[in-house]
């Protein structure tokens, strides 16, 4: 996949022609041949309900709370033939696991961390700088690796996917019954599925 708008609504993407964009990406599929270049899929983070006309341009579609996350919008989506993603979301462990598994979605994305960004002799391949310059710590080896928790929540969250999957697989009335009572508290937005703390997280793991 390639990522052609990073969110194509901002007034930093005055002037940027996502359209214009999607056109390159179609001729430069048709211009190679098929058995030597895989098929380009065409992506984009979208944070504004106004990026939902540029959904026929699109393969995959990245949303976050600013497009509006729940079950209508990511019908709407669907109903244009496109893959729905969710990216930088305020619950990173919920979002990559229950919320993934409770509206089928096919991944989550996070990003804006201290990691450049590909391939660092190519200015064109990402927004964020390739060469990055960190001040000299106190200490030369700190008493805490400094390891940011969101990657942790998002290892919980896959982890935990794991184990939703598997109970879609169990046919027992005791996993049907559980099945539907997680699926009613998480609602159908989620405004309503971040209200779920980690305690419950932890008790349906549990559960399961």
């Amino acid at each position: 996949a390639i990522s052609i708008a990073d969110e194509p609504s901002n007034a930093s993407s005055k002037g940027f022609s996502l359209k214009q964009m999607a056109s390159l990406v179609n001729k430069s599929k048709l211009s190679e041949p098929h058995n030597q270049v895989p098929s380009l899929l065409k992506a984009a983070h979208l944070n504004n309900p106004k990026d939902s006309q540029w959904l026929d341009e699109l393969d995959i579609a990245l949303i976050n709370h600013g497009y509006g996350v729940n079950r209508q919008r990511i019908q709407h989506i669907r109903n244009h033939d496109v893959d729905v993603w969710l990216y930088n979301m305020s619950n990173k462990r919920l979002a990559a696991g229950f919320f993934l598994w409770k509206h089928k979605l096919s991944g989550y994305l996070q990003w804006h961390a201290r990691m450049p960004t590909a391939d660092p002799y190519d200015p064109t391949d990402g927004r964020e700088a390739d060469y990055q310059f960190f001040y000299p710590q106190p200490r030369s080896c700190m008493a805490l690796p400094d390891v940011d928790k969101g990657l942790f929540e998002l290892a919980m969250g896959q982890y935990e996917l794991r184990w939703y999957l598997w109970l879609d697989q169990q046919s027992s009335p005791q996993a049907e019954q559980l099945r539907q009572s997680i699926e009613k508290t998480l609602g159908e937005s989620w405004l309503q599925a971040a209200k779920v703390d980690t305690l419950q997280l932890d008790h349906w793991r549990s559960q399961i």
